[in-house]
């Protein structure tokens, strides 16, 4: 390709770069014109676990040949011959012949006999090629470019006038001509903070009446780790790793060693009866009331002792024997009565033997807490977390701010009423503005975004010694009440499935410039595949809806 048409091919390479570059988010670099054996690579592109797409544009003012098709697929497979696809972008016309070629090549038809041996090494990549034909309408690539530009600049948070786009289009189309001839390997990232800030350079106007900044946008922030994006990569919670769970872990396996350096024998096979001769015994015994001469070993029962055994291996890799729960000749009282009103078992054994009985008893304990407490865990870590705030970026407050996020259907969310309930053991523990949720489930301010702890959930005080006339199925509704009203303050907003997805509504009271501010919490989802957030936000001040779109990344 030479003169003319060579210049023509040169500036179609240059906007096929830049509505790529615009358009497919997935891509990680590109890179125009790269260093080849043959030079026949005009542009490659390199996505998540370096897959490469080779592309190779041509143009004539002639019809384009079946046999020109074949022939640069295959100089272009021999030039790359380890690329994941290949790609012709053919500029130009060609007969109904050719073009029901192209198409039986783009729908992977099957080709036989001759026609498989005119392909040459084509025929073995045929799984990897694509054609794209388009017409030289020089307005009209002006207009993709325009409706491509428009699009990109509207997701960075920005909206131009259609004279502003104009004039950027004709500058962008010479200075990616002269990008195109410098080969040089660009990540996305750089290729939209370059562009942004060509923008900013070259059209000084964009900070006036050619340009209006979206006052109020939509984000991704997660602090210490992700800043202000519009793009967002897979993260969980990763609580089963935290600091707070090997701190439990610690204080069981320090709890185990402290029991473990006290000694002690076996029970011994005996029971105490009372006096089959004191006539009031077996009243007092079926009262429960001073009851004294009933007693029982204190040592855990063998069953028992194995369920705890298994128990301390698979939580904290402790390897117990059956001697680790041994108390000597420890004892306690047989209470057959449960009533707020009865004395406590009394306990009957030297001091070191009431000791180990009390450690072992606190280890059990934690056993089960911290069972229950990795189970919950467990359960959390299997979400993906959706960090947002909320930021106002022009130069007046918002009131009364309506956020709606819009998610695809196939993208499970965690609700207040779908989250699952803790174990009675640690339900307190998640719930209120001290637990666990409110710790690993929301933003907690910093230098740059402020917190949105709204201050909804109050329980109920409790009355000193009134708990001691509840049973505990009473404590345990109480319990679960309290984690109920403070998840939903937590995921404080509404939910509807609609015809284009799962929205999500939020209510924001004020904003003021220059601010931004988290959401109540993350947001827990479940999802196979990357999808994209829609969110309108109004406000009173606002005379249109603002509307945006953010990109949550699960594979890669």
């Amino acid at each position: 390709m030479g003169g003319k048409d060579g210049a023509r091919g040169y500036l179609y390479q240059a906007i096929v770069s830049l509505l790529n570059s615009l358009n497919d988010e997935n891509w990680k670099f590109v890179q125009l014109e790269p260093d080849t054996d043959h030079d026949k690579v005009d542009i490659a592109w390199e996505y998540e676990n370096h897959h490469l797409k080779v592309v190779q544009v041509k143009s004539s003012i002639n019809n384009i040949s079946r046999a020109e098709i074949i022939r640069w697929f295959n100089e272009l497979i021999g030039d790359v011959k380890n690329a994941d696809e290949y790609q012709l972008i053919l500029i130009g016309t060609c007969s109904d012949n050719t073009k029901a070629f192209i198409t039986k090549v783009n729908k992977k038809g099957r080709f036989d006999g001759e026609e498989l041996k005119e392909l040459g090494a084509l025929g073995q990549h045929l799984s990897k090629v694509s054609i794209q034909l388009e017409n030289f309408d020089p307005e009209g690539l002006d207009a993709k470019i325009e409706r491509s530009l428009n699009r990109f600049l509207t997701v960075q948070g920005y909206t131009l006038n259609h004279f502003t786009i104009e004039m950027i289009v004709e500058g962008l189309k010479s200075q990616f001509l002269k990008f195109s001839t410098q080969g040089t390997k660009v990540s996305r990232d750089d290729l939209v903070e370059e562009l942004m800030n060509w923008v900013y350079y070259n059209y000084p106007d964009v900070h006036g009446r050619g340009k209006t900044k979206k006052n109020l946008l939509v984000q991704f922030y997660l602090s210490g780790d992700k800043d202000f994006s519009v793009q967002f990569q897979r993260t969980n919670l990763d609580v089963l790793k935290s600091g707070d769970f090997l701190n439990k872990q610690q204080e069981v396996i320090a709890l185990a060693e402290k029991i473990d350096k006290i000694k002690l024998p076996p029970k011994v096979e005996k029971t105490e009866e009372v006096d089959s001769n004191d006539p009031f015994a077996q009243i007092r015994k079926m009262l429960g009331v001073g009851a004294m001469g009933l007693y029982a070993s204190a040592e855990t029962p063998d069953p028992v002792k194995e369920e705890y055994i298994q128990k301390a291996k698979k939580l904290v890799n402790l390897s117990l024997q059956k001697s680790f729960f041994f108390v000597g000749e420890l004892k306690k009282q047989i209470v057959t009565v449960n009533s707020p009103f009865a004395p406590k078992p009394d306990i009957q054994g030297t001091d070191e033997e009431k000791e180990k009985g009390e450690l072992i008893k606190s280890f059990l304990y934690k056993l089960d807490y911290l069972e229950e407490l990795s189970t919950y865990f467990s359960y959390l870590d299997q979400f993906l977390v959706v960090p947002l705030i909320l930021s106002n970026e022009g130069h007046q407050a918002h009131e009364d701010i309506t956020v709606n996020l819009t998610f695809p259907k196939n993208v499970e969310i965690v609700t207040d009423s779908s989250i699952r309930l803790p174990d009675f053991l640690v339900i307190k523990d998640f719930t209120g503005y001290d637990g666990i949720l409110n710790k690993i489930l929301r933003h907690h301010k910093d230098s740059k975004v402020m917190d949105n702890s709204n201050g909804l959930f109050l329980p109920l005080p409790q009355v000193a010694g009134l708990s001691a006339f509840r049973d505990a199925e009473e404590i345990v509704e109480e319990k679960v009440r309290h984690f109920k009203w403070y998840v939903s303050c937590l995921f404080n907003f509404e939910a509807f499935v609609e015809e284009e997805g799962t929205v999500l509504q939020y209510h924001f009271d004020k904003l003021n410039p220059s601010n931004r501010i988290s959401f109540p919490s993350y947001l827990l989802v479940k999802a196979d595949q990357d999808f994209k957030i829609g969110y309108e936000i109004t406000s009173q001040q606002l005379s249109r809806a603002v509307k945006g779109e953010l990109t949550y990344r699960v594979q890669g």
